[in-house]
């Protein structure tokens, strides 16, 4: 063993080093780091050059996806089978007339569609599209169930998001109240609607409890401009390459019921 610096970093990290191992770098607390670059194992073939072209070029292209998407969606939520939960939670609120189901039941993630009620800062809500996470998987629990003959919905709780920023994004959202004070908006599920009732109000719902919670697992997707859903960034892709483009639907509330394959 010798005592000595590693050349190029900070002396606070001189440590005894064994023999072959003079070139590796430590932490400040004496622990082996690897950066991808400082051991001889790595492969790239041109000093990590080519990784870092790499890198550089995935980046970009998720930045000119974002920037090409989120003109081209309403919505990023997370869907949910709507057989599954229909079946669990049948909507009351459609036997009056003028009413309507939901098509697509999902808890909104971020809003970015024109007729946003928040009135949330565009590059923000853009920074919340998460192309990496597409088709990946959140586990709510059903607590809740509110109907006040205009909004019908459900109360949820996250259990488990595959992606933390998704989780993250759901559990930091909040509005101003009445008063300019911000508060936490309630995660939801809107089942239903009554004629001329947004789905914005669901969250203003006076849930009762359920008296047994229910499981139920939700994809994270993109809601497009014209009503179909987009579950992977191929698509997306593949839309850009197109030079693919929509007019926002006007009422994405109460799109028609999708044809059965």
């Amino acid at each position: 063993m010798k005592e000595g610096f590693i050349p190029g970093t900070n002396p606070v990290w001189g440590r005894e080093l064994p023999d072959d191992m003079d070139n590796s770098l430590v932490d400040k607390y004496g622990n082996l780091y690897d950066n991808g670059y400082n051991f001889d194992e790595r492969d790239d073939g041109d000093d990590g050059e080519g990784s870092n072209e790499t890198t550089f070029e995935s980046i970009r292209e998720d930045r000119e996806l974002v920037d090409y998407v989120k003109d081209e969606i309403i919505y990023t939520g997370l869907f949910f089978d709507p057989d599954e939960l229909y079946d669990k939670f049948p909507p009351s609120l459609v036997s009056k007339p003028g009413a309507t189901r939901i098509r697509d039941p999902h808890v909104t993630v971020t809003y970015l569609g024109k007729g946003d009620p928040s009135n949330a800062d565009p590059n923000v809500k853009a920074s919340k599209v998460f192309l990496d996470s597409l088709g990946s998987n959140v586990t709510f629990r059903i607590i809740g169930y509110g109907n006040n003959g205009q909004n019908e919905g459900l109360e949820v709780e996250i259990i488990h998001a595959d992606d933390s920023e998704i989780q993250e994004t759901l559990q930091k959202r909040v509005e101003l109240d009445e008063n300019g004070e911000k508060k936490p908006v309630i995660m939801h599920i809107t089942t239903a609607l009554a004629e001329g009732a947004k789905a914005y109000d669901t969250k203003d719902l006076d849930f009762k409890p359920l008296e047994t919670p229910v499981m139920i697992s939700g994809v994270y997707k993109f809601f497009r401009n014209d009503g179909e859903l987009i579950s992977n960034r191929d698509e997306i892709r593949e839309m850009k390459e197109s030079g693919f483009a929509a007019e926002e639907v006007s009422d994405a509330d109460r799109m028609p019921a999708r044809e059965k394959n």
